[in-house]
């Protein structure tokens, strides 16, 4: 700047010399973008200057509004007092006697001006509210804020006359007399040290002071934790949460509810037992802390007679719930501005008294985003309290109705009671619907007359001008579609419950037309909708303990609308206890909300206690209080005039009770507890005389390897304990023993059968310690566990103890929850492993351990010895003190479960059960997929996702591995909607779901049923006997041990074994009974029993279908013949235009069958070994071939003979003349134990086909049996031995002409005959009849009619046989009228997929008759695929219904397999591929076997390979080959001329590339030489105009060596 003064200067005085002007010119210039900067910065400060006093105009202008609105606010409660207080000076005006009206209007002014006062305190206490500051944990707060009086009147007498007192020490006296002593909370007084006052005085007093105990109750594990419900509500969510956490977590509450309305109080107190108490009726103050019980206070929050005995309790958690009204979306949103959304800010300020360490707020979602949130916070922060979490959170997240609530968590800042912790949500689960939540009552439905729906009802709901904002897209939608939009079912999610459920109809028009009609209903269709009973509702929230409901539904609806659910309230409170430093270990938010769940109230679990006015929905077990005593008393409340508006003066009400008198002792009615009562000091260390002595007693578990200890309760019998061992141990008395043991278990060998009583002893692990008990089975037991000082122990096999379940024999309970280790394996590996060994589970009671033992293939023992082994997690692993080891032998692995504690074996097993379980099925877990549940024994074994295209089979396989330490190798059957599934998919049962889930019951299999005793005794011996023969067992040493086993084991402990499927855990099962027994067998006989074992594995491969390799064998040479009658040569493979005969596989002969093509002129034939179907054009058959393996052993084959030339190969034939063959029928002949007397049928399972053959003989049919073979013992349909047969069956071949006549004769003779086929299938060319009646009205029938083929029968039923060609006529006269079933004789089935969705058995018959595809309909197997029948295979080529591509899937027989190729002859070797090629080079390959002889000597071949045709077409092909070589050479020189100019060209480009480069670096160079001088120009110039300007500057800086003459004068030149 200042340059540019000077430079302005010397212009305007004018320069002496023109340069030096140019000079200062451009310094003026080179300052001015300078000045402009600076002058926009000044602009810029001004116009932030500006908008800064507008905003404070803005706020300024707010605060003035707030005032304003406070300022109508506080007018308004003046208004509302005044008009109170005139109702009530005319209601007492009228009601007082004329003596006394002078002296009630003087009262009823001056309570007038006090309503007054009050509202304009109201006004200041909100104004002031906006700029209060915490002072720390001592400070206090404007008097105005606590101004109203009406306290103690002991406080009061303590005045002075005169309307003032001094008070100093006394008033610690008197207040120690009163509180306790400890800190309080002075209100409205004046300090006395100014002026000071001689006595020693420090406050005054007077009669708008008050004092306030400031008590904060120990924390400790032993005291209750206080919970102080501010807004209770009728349902009370808080205490509900309270409630459970309490009886499921050891948690103790005492909490006190506070509400306004009497009726509400009162369904607060009969939810949860609790007395009302009323501060302003009291005749004196109620000690909360000395008073046992729940509580519920009747007041207004703003009334101040509950402070200070809410206060001397001492308030850790309190909670806020106020009315959501004014914060709704679905309201005005008035907030702050309207009477009810002050009462948020109201509660908050009460903290500033109260002094909570947490503070749990639950507002509705409109909170989150509404204008007045930031001042109702600044509220709390101002008397002292920060939020450290908050989030919105639907309630349809953890059950089945959406429930938008705001929640958060506060915490005072100074308080060090506190420890940071991470708060959580609960956890994420699948949706939940009100069905899988069994919420819904079954019909008839509890006062269902009010749950209908209305005319108006439907009207509203259907008015498109009715729409809410989240339907405004219906809004051109018809009636009926918005109505279907309201409505919802069992498998949906319900909207949310309002207040005016079911009464928003009543609205006025704008209303609804503003803000919305929110009614939904509760149904599928128009004509069953109805509303859900507010039971339902509050079990659609998942909820704890009993519902209470009004019989006014309007009321009852209200209540339940503006609840804090249950899950809500739990997670804030749970958040909220693991703040506290008091709490060791934090509660799990898993573990919390899966008890909740598993313990919720369902509604088939409910039983109805109704009364006058209201009815009780409480759990049918659930005998904790007298439920009719408690409707009664509260009939008897709402009868009574005087408890309309509040309790009569000095009373208290309770549902156990009834009135009485709140300042004495209440005497509960017999079996309640008082609720109130206070207990003197020597009561607490007494103990009653109807106390229970149960005492603990130590035990010692001693075994020939094992010493363990254990504890058991006194009323403990040792028959239980027994038991729980299988009848193994015993327990003696060692009450003389010096170790303090009270009695010795020890091990026996017994074989008494012992039976589970119904009352029975249930291990329990607490704390390291094994513990048996003994429970009441009707009852809770979280209850009865805390009786017995196990309050930790909350979790069984399953997880959390759930109320209501059922208690087992097997079940065990512990202090953790029991885990199981994440797979590292793929469950199809362990399946594959388990399918490929044989297991078996035993309990070794000397070692106390469990033993698992896996015999197969090593690689896949290790997969399952490493899958048994990792099944527990680490830590349930040490908690439950057990080791797994494994050791592998040669042919065995052992797992071996090694436990400190002598855990039951049936309770180890079932968690065992339990843990692999879950581990396993962990493994299908897909995310957004079909969710499934595992129920058993009325628990939830598993619950997760899985794909739809899981089949049922893969899990009942996965669960035959979990549960076999139960089951022993047992299935486990899975029940759907009281239906046994097995091969269907997850997605086929689950698609007619709306919620897509399936829960299915496990059941496991049943097997039993053998008659009398006698006869069980008799098959359990048989069946024994087998089980030893089978494992090769001489017979000398089988009976006599089965016997002994008989004599010294029980049945059912036998029964057992015979029950399990065969395999090697019955056979370890019976071999450890028959060392119990001392019926060990000699080692000899052991080795022997290997041998045999390996024999019948070695029997059971040979039963395998022979595969033979065709390169194994050799034709006979002079079999196949050329037509010119010479031997044809067999040839290695199928070439060209050869001739010859080639051996293939169906695989490597399969592209030359889908050719279809003849590849050469003469004889040319493929032998498929095998009988096999050959579609297409190629002509084929099938015959016995003679053929040589590679032994040189003669071997019959039977093959396909195919041909590929045009002259087809043909076979040798014989010249002798040749045998006629007789045609014959197979025959099936089946006896029934109940035709024949009990000597015949002896006779008949020992001879039954001389039997036959003589019993036929003598009715004309003398031998007429050709050949007789198989005969077979059924008893049902299993296979038995002849002593428990009841059928039996062979087979025989007749001469075919022979069949009718004995046809007609059977049935009749009580022999009863099947014809078959040659396939052995039932013989299509006869048909039945089946008729039910008598076998005397079936032999009248058969005389009516013609041709009568004999009877039928099955297990069932009887019939009459007839041929097809009489059976339409026999039809005609049986049942005339009836049109004849047509015949449908199918040979083969097929699985239609992709078919139209809902095909049905006509449209299936159409198609088949577009395809000419004679087709039958058997079953449908869902809505687009059937199962279909056919005599020959479907038309070639794609196959589509109504233009779309359907699959089909050929179905072989389940009896199909594959017949040997080999007819007759030796089986092959597995060294045969060895010897193969040996066998060949001495064979010779192209069958001659003097080719090698005639080689050696020079000789041509005896044969050649091709015929003449073949001849001429080779010499033609030499002839091309020589014009393809010449060819070949002119091709080559073309690509090397092509090659050479190819590189020519590169040559030429690369040079042109190399000039290229030369000339850019030329110029370059002469670029770069130009660049160098011009900048040597340059810098030479500068330098001396630098040397100028510093002359310059010299100059002007230089002074001048005279002074000027005359300074203004003008300058003269030289």
């Amino acid at each position: 700047m200042a340059t540019t003064a000077v430079a302005l200067a010397a212009i305007s005085a004018g320069a002496w010399q023109p340069w030096l002007a140019a000079v200062l010119a451009l310094l003026f210039l080179l300052s001015l973008p300078k000045c402009w900067r600076l002058q926009r910065r000044c602009e810029e400060e001004r116009r932030c200057l500006k908008v800064a006093e507008a905003q404070f105009s803005r706020q300024q202008a707010q605060r003035e509004k707030l005032a304003a609105q406070l300022k109508v606010a506080g007018a308004r409660v003046a208004k509302q007092g005044a008009a109170i207080a005139k109702e009530i000076a005319y209601q007492r005006a009228e009601a007082s006697p004329a003596a006394a009206e002078q002296a009630a209007a003087v009262q009823l002014r001056a309570e007038a001006e006090e309503l007054q006062r009050l509202a304009e305190v109201l006004l200041l206490c909100i104004t002031w509210s906006m700029d209060w500051r915490d002072d720390g944990d001592d400070g206090l707060i404007t008097a105005s804020q606590m101004a109203r009086a009406d306290y103690h009147t002991a406080f009061a007498e303590a005045l002075a006359p005169g309307g003032a007192a001094l008070v100093n020490r006394s008033l610690r006296q008197w207040a120690g007399d009163r509180f306790g002593g400890g800190k309080m909370f002075l209100w409205n007084v004046k300090d006395s040290f100014d002026p000071p006052r001689l006595d020693g005085t420090a406050w005054t007093f007077d009669n708008d002071s008050k004092i306030f105990p400031v008590n904060r109750p120990l924390l400790t594990k032993t005291h209750k934790i206080h919970v102080f419900e501010s807004f209770a509500g009728a349902y009370a969510g808080w205490k509900h949460a309270c409630r459970f956490l309490q009886d499921h977590f050891s948690i103790p509450f005492q909490t006190v509810g506070l509400e306004f309305d009497l009726s509400t109080c009162v369904a607060y107190a009969m939810s949860h037992n609790a007395s009302i108490i009323d501060p302003k009726t009291a005749h004196a103050p109620i000690n909360l802390a000395k008073a046992d019980g729940d509580f519920i206070i009747h007041a207004s929050l703003e009334d101040d007679a509950w402070v200070p005995m809410v206060s001397e309790w001492g308030v850790p958690l309190m909670s806020i719930s106020s009315p959501c009204q004014p914060y709704s979306n679905a309201s005005k949103g008035l907030g702050l501005d309207s009477d009810q959304g002050c009462l948020l800010p109201s509660a908050i300020l009460r903290c500033r008294i109260l002094r909570p360490i947490a503070v749990m707020i639950e507002q509705v979602n409109g909170f989150s985003t509404h204008r007045h949130k930031t001042h109702c916070l600044q509220v709390l922060k101002a008397v002292g309290y920060k939020l450290i979490w908050q989030r919105t959170l639907d309630a349809s997240e953890f059950g089945s109705v959406s429930r938008l609530r705001w929640l958060a968590l506060a915490v005072h800042r100074n308080s060090q009671e506190i420890e940071p912790v991470q708060c959580e949500s609960w956890p994420q689960i699948v949706q939940l619907f009100p069905q899988m939540l069994d919420a819904l009552f079954p019909e008839p439905i509890p006062q269902s007359m009010q749950l209908t729906v209305t005319e108006k009802m439907l009207a509203c709901a259907k008015d498109t001008c009715f729409l809410p904002p989240f339907m405004k897209h219906l809004k051109n939608a018809s009636g009926q579609e918005v109505l279907h939009a309201r409505m919802v079912n069992e498998n949906g999610v319900i909207p949310t419950i309002m207040a005016m459920y079911g009464q928003q109809h009543e609205l006025d028009r704008s209303t609804l037309e503003k803000k919305g009609y929110y009614g939904h209903f509760f149904g599928s269709c128009e004509e069953n909708l109805r509303f859900l009973h507010p039971a339902e509702i509050q079990m659609c929230h998942i909820t704890y303990g009993e519902a209470f409901v009004e019989n006014d539904f309007k009321q009852a609806w209200k209540n339940v609308g503006n609840m804090i659910c249950c899950p809500h309230a739990t997670l804030l409170l749970t958040n909220a206890l693991n703040l506290l430093k008091i709490v060791d270990k934090k509660l799990s938010m898993h573990e919390v909300f899966d008890a909740l769940f598993q313990n919720r109230l369902k509604a088939s679990e409910c039983r109805v206690v109704t009364g006058s006015f209201a009815t009780m929905f409480v759990r049918k077990d659930d005998n904790s209080c007298d439920w009719d005593l408690h409707m009664r008393h509260y009939d008897e409340f709402c009868k009574n005039e005087e408890c309309v508006f509040q309790l009569p003066e000095g009373k208290a009400w309770s549902p156990s009770i009834g009135l009485f008198n709140s300042d004495c002792k209440p005497q509960p009615s017999e079996g309640e507890a008082s609720q109130i009562s206070q207990c003197a000091q020597t009561e607490v260390d007494a103990i009653s005389d109807t106390m229970k002595f149960n005492p603990l007693l130590r035990i010692k578990v001693e075994t020939a390897k094992r010493l363990m200890i254990m504890w058991a309760y006194a009323d403990v019998s040792p028959h239980d304990l027994s038991c729980h061992f299988n009848g193994k141990m015993t327990l003696e008395d060692s009450m003389d023993s010096e170790d303090g043991f009270a009695f010795i278990l020890k091990h026996q060998v017994s074989f008494q059968e012992m039976d589970h009583p119904e009352q029975f002893a249930s291990p329990c692990l607490k704390e390291d310690a094994l513990i048996f008990i003994k429970l009441e089975r009707i009852g809770k037991y979280q209850e009865q566990l805390d009786k017995l000082n196990l309050e930790s122990v909350r979790f069984d096999q399953f997880g959390i103890i759930s109320v209501g379940q059922k208690l087992y024999h097997d079940t065990m309970f512990f202090d953790f929850r029991i885990s199981h280790q994440e797979l590292d394996q793929y469950a199809c590996m362990i399946l594959a492993a388990f399918l490929g060994t044989q297991m078996s589970f035993q309990w070794s009671e000397i070692a106390m351990q469990f033993n698992l033992s896996i015999q197969g293939e090593e690689i896949q023992r290790k997969t399952l010895e490493r899958f048994w082994t990792q099944i527990f997690s680490q830590a349930s692993a040490e908690a439950l003190q057990i080791s797994v080891h494994a050791m592998h032998l040669p042919s065995i692995t052992e797992v071996t479960y090694q436990m400190k504690h002598p855990f039951p074996p049936d309770a180890f097993a079932l968690l065992l059960a339990v843990v692999t379980n879950r581990a396993l099925l962990d493994t299908l877990v897909e995310t957004g997929a079909i969710r499934v549940v595992l129920k058993w024994k009325g628990k939830t074994l598993w619950d997760g996702t899985v794909s739809q295209s899981l089949n049922v089979q893969t899990l009942i396989a996965l669960l035959q591995i979990g549960f076999f330490p139960i089951l022993l190798g047992k299935n486990m059957r899975l029940v759907y909607k009281a239906k046994q599934y097995c091969d269907v998919t997850i997605g086929e049962l689950a698609q007619n779901n709306a919620n897509q889930s399936a829960i299915f019951q496990l059941v496991a299999e049943c097997s039993g049923g053998t008659g009398t005793k006698e006869s069980q005794r008799a098959y359990v011996r048989n069946s024994l006997a087998a089980t030893l023969l089978e494992q090769g067992f001489s017979i000398d040493w089988v009976a006599p041990t089965t016997e002994t086993i008989m004599s010294k084991v029980g049945l059912k402990q036998t029964t057992a074994i015979t029950q399990l499927p065969p395999g090697k855990q019955r056979v370890d099962s019976l071999l450890k009974i028959c060392d119990d027994c001392g019926l060990t067998p000699p080692p000899k006989m052991t080795r022997a029993v290997a041998k045999t074992a390996q024999a019948g594995e070695t029997r059971a491969r040979k039963k395998i279908v022979v595969q033979i390799d065709p390169n194994e064998y050799q034709i006979e040479p002079s079999f196949f013949l050329a037509q010119n009658d010479q031997p044809l040569m067999q040839q290695k493979e199928i070439r060209h235009k050869s001739t010859g005969v080639v051996m293939l596989s169906y695989e490597s002969a399969a592209p030359w069958i889908a050719e279809g093509q003849r590849i050469t002129a003469d004889e040319l034939a493929m032998i498929i070994p095998g009988q096999h179907e050959i579609q297409g054009s190629l002509k084929h058959e099938i015959m016995n071939i003679p053929c040589k393996d590679s032994a040189m052993r003669p071997v019959i084959l039977k093959a396909t003979v195919v041909q590929l030339g045009e002259k087809c190969v043909k076979t040798m034939t014989s010249e002798k003349p040749a045998i006629d063959e007789m045609d014959c029928t197979t025959i099936a002949i089946t006896l029934w134990k109940e035709d024949w007397q009990t000597e015949e049928w002896s006779h008949i399972v020992d001879h039954p086909f001389a039997f036959v053959r003589q019993t036929l003989a003598s009715q004309g049919h003398d031998e007429i049996l050709q050949a007789t073979w198989g005969r077979s013992l059924r008893n049902q349909k299993q296979q038995t031995t002849s002593q428990h047969a009841t059928s039996l069956q062979f087979h025989a071949t007749i001469q075919t002409d022979k069949l009718r006549a004995l046809l007609t004769t059977s049935g009749f003779n009580k022999i009863w005959i099947t014809p078959k086929d040659r396939m052995g299938r039932l013989d299509s060319t006869w048909r039945v009849i089946w008729i039910e009646g008598s076998l005397p009205h079936l032999n009248s029938l058969a005389s009516k009619t013609n041709g009568c083929a004999g009877l039928v029968k099955n297990r069932t039923s009887m019939g009459l046989r007839f041929s097809a060609v009489d059976f339409d006529q026999a039809w005609g006269v049986l049942f005339p009228g009836k049109p004849t079933p047509k015949p449908h004789d199918v040979n083969m089935l097929f699985h239609a997929q992709s078919l139209p969705y809902g095909c049905n058995a006509d449209m299936l018959r159409k198609w088949g008759e577009q395809l000419n595809w004679d087709i039958h309909p058997i079953k449908a197997l869902g809505p687009n695929a059937w199962l279909i029948g056919s005599k020959v295979h479907p038309p070639p080529g794609i196959l589509t219904f109504n233009s779309k591509p359907v699959l089909l899937k050929h179905l072989p027989p389940k009896d199909a397999t594959a017949p040997s190729p080999i007819v007759a002859g030796p089986k092959p070797w597995k060294s045969d591929a060895k010897r193969s090629t040996n066998a060949n080079e001495q064979f010779g390959m192209q069958g001659d076997p003097w080719a090698p002889a005639a080689q050696q000597k020079g000789l041509p071949p005896a044969f050649a390979n091709t015929g003449p045709s073949e001849t001429k077409f080779k010499e033609q092909d030499a002839k091309i080959d020589e014009q393809n070589v010449k060819i070949q050479k002119m091709n080559d020189a073309l690509e090397k001329l092509t090659a050479d100019t190819k590189q020519e060209f590169l040559n030429v480009q690369e040079r042109e590339k190399q000039s290229q480069l030369q000339m850019h670096t030329a110029i370059q160079a002469v670029k770069s030489d130009l660049e160098s001088a011009f900048q040597n120009a340059i810098q030479q110039q500068s330098v001396q105009l630098n040397g100028t300007l510093g002359e310059l500057r010299a100059l002007l800086q230089a002074k001048p060596k005279r002074a000027r003459a005359n300074a203004d004068g003008d300058m003269e030149d030289d």
